[in-house]
């Protein structure tokens, strides 16, 4: 018998290498198993960075959750000097701070609140009222206020 591994074969296009009878060469699949463990990865690194983000938001949302109540707080310490001082809605006052910092001077780390005398039937004034204020607590970029009605 011959040996199949010496024996050449002619086609079409020239001299073709030797084959060992029984096995395929299959060329077709080649590389797949590598685009395939790309797509994985770039799904995996898109599901990571989209939670990363979302992680990102929600710690922001609770440094701000933080920043709210102190600024409520400042809006009630503007509404508790504005009923100690107010007796018409002509009322104002600008430029008062909270210490928060305790360093005895105003910055920008300070909370701080504006009171305002409101006209009765305007804004959220009814006007059945005799005056109403408003106060406004700021910190750290948050603010809040609350409406005083005086009937």
């Amino acid at each position: 018998m011959f040996d199949q591994r010496k024996i050449t074969e002619f086609n079409k296009t020239g001299l073709v290498e030797p084959s060992v009878k029984g096995k395929k060469q299959n060329w077709g699949n080649s590389g797949i198993a590598l685009y395939m463990a790309i797509v994985v990865m770039s799904i995996l690194f898109s599901v990571a960075f989209g939670m990363s983000a979302i992680s990102v938001a929600r710690i922001k949302s609770l440094n701000s959750i933080g920043n709210s109540v102190v600024a409520f707080y400042a809006a009630d310490a503007g509404a508790e000097q504005g009923i100690k001082e107010a007796t018409d809605a002509t009322y104002n006052l600008t430029s008062a701070y909270l210490d928060t910092d305790g360093n005895g001077y105003e910055d920008d780390k300070d909370a701080k609140y504006e009171v305002h005398g409101v006209v009765p039937g305007s804004g959220n004034c009814p006007i059945t009222v005799e005056y109403c204020l408003k106060s406004i607590g700021t910190y750290m970029g948050t603010k809040r206020s609350i409406q005083l009605i005086f009937k």
